[in-house]
């Protein structure tokens, strides 16, 4: 979930990752997101969506430091894949620290 800005969002996904080496892994995914942003044209400062479910698609390059901690570049891409009128999408890049337990 991503709070950030003015439109927040929940995301569910399929991931498949696979270690490149012991420490760098690659990662990919598919799933669906909903969000609370606007669907129209209300304001020229916030992008138009289209539809309240949209599809996800992340993908992220890690590193491993030890069998707890790692850190990840990552992006991902949301939009309605052209299914209804308006399809802006939103991009997300970051970096990720991640602790396993």
């Amino acid at each position: 979930m991503s709070t950030a800005g003015d439109t927040s969002k929940a995301y569910i996904d399929a991931r498949w990752e696979v270690a490149a080496t012991d420490q760098l892994f690659l990662a990919i995914g598919v799933g669906a997101a909903i969000h609370d942003g606007k669907l129209g044209r209300e304001s020229e400062d916030r992008k138009a969506l289209g539809s309240r479910v949209l599809f996800h698609l992340p993908a992220e390059v890690g590193w491993r430091f030890d069998a707890h901690h790692g850190v990840s570049i990552f992006f991902d891409h949301m939009s309605n894949a052209g299914l209804a009128d308006l399809n802006e999408g939103m991009d997300t890049l970051g970096i990720r620290y991640a602790y396993r337990f």
